[in-house]
């Protein structure tokens, strides 16, 4: 089933153009298709049906309340990192009893909070943090529900979007309105003057001129999260369509918004 397609020589995000949103909030912008999360979820949980599984989205892949609330309706549970992440899942209406805390660094006052919140478990990843959480689950008069991660010697840790540059992930990009015209080989790159700012090398496409529009594909996932301010530039806006609507579920800050952040001496 496709969720991004072409119609009438444009790029599609269910009926709603890509162009449209482009014109509307100008680029980059994070666009994520309300389908395409609803059937991906359906059918990810229709093979869990027998055993009764709870599905815990992880925040951490892309933590905007809209998609987190969009997923609780569904059913889903979510899978947090932080003290942070577990208030923006309970502020989206996800119930505590359907949130895990996973994470290797835990922090004392962070279990105090997540053990006021009745959490479904903890995802204990040491022995030591076993002994810190049984101290302040004890302080607090709480009973810690705890499950055991085990990492059989796999475990390792982790602008606008950081992945091709940090892990050179590989990410279909694709012409907004196609031309038709013969193919040429293109180094996608952004604007920030570092050498690792490379969206991809070698891609063919058509033959592309200024102003043309080209669509980062399955960005959605440690896209937006990741993003930063980097060379003082405003985090990218985020947009979910649902059929033929689409709506803004992070704005674009401005610059004022952007220093005013600073304190001055």
């Amino acid at each position: 089933m496709a969720f991004f397609d072409y119609s009438d020589g444009r790029l599609h995000v269910e009926s709603v153009a890509a162009d449209r949103i482009a014109e509307q909030l100008q680029t980059p912008v994070y666009c994520y298709s309300a389908a395409a999360i609803r059937h991906n979820y359906r059918a990810y949980t229709k093979q869990f049906n027998a055993q009764h599984a709870l599905i815990c989205y992880a925040v951490k892949a892309n933590s905007n309340q809209a998609i987190i609330s969009l997923l609780g309706q569904l059913g889903a549970g979510a899978d947090v990192v932080s003290e942070g992440e577990l208030r923006r899942v309970l502020l989206a209406g996800i119930p505590a009893n359907k949130i895990v805390y996973s994470g290797v660094a835990k922090t004392a006052t962070e279990m105090r909070f997540a053990l006021q919140q009745d959490i479904l478990q903890f995802n204990v990843e040491s022995e030591q943090e076993l002994e810190v959480l049984n101290q302040v689950a004890l302080a607090a008069g709480k009973q810690a529900p705890v499950a055991f991660r085990i990492n059989p010697d796999i475990d390792a840790g982790m602008n606008d979007l950081l992945r091709p540059s940090m892990y050179d992930a590989f990410h279909e990009i694709l012409p907004v309105r196609p031309s038709g015209a013969d193919k040429h080989s293109y180094q996608i790159v952004g604007p920030i003057c570092e050498t690792g700012d490379t969206f991809a090398r070698d891609r063919e496409l058509p033959i592309m001129k200024n102003g043309d529009l080209v669509a980062i594909m399955n960005s959605g996932a440690y896209g937006a999260v990741m993003a930063s301010t980097y060379n003082t530039r405003p985090l990218v806006p985020e947009v979910l369509v649902d059929g033929e609507n689409f709506a803004v579920i992070r704005k674009r800050p401005d610059y004022e918004d952007m220093i005013n952040l600073d304190t001055a001496e």
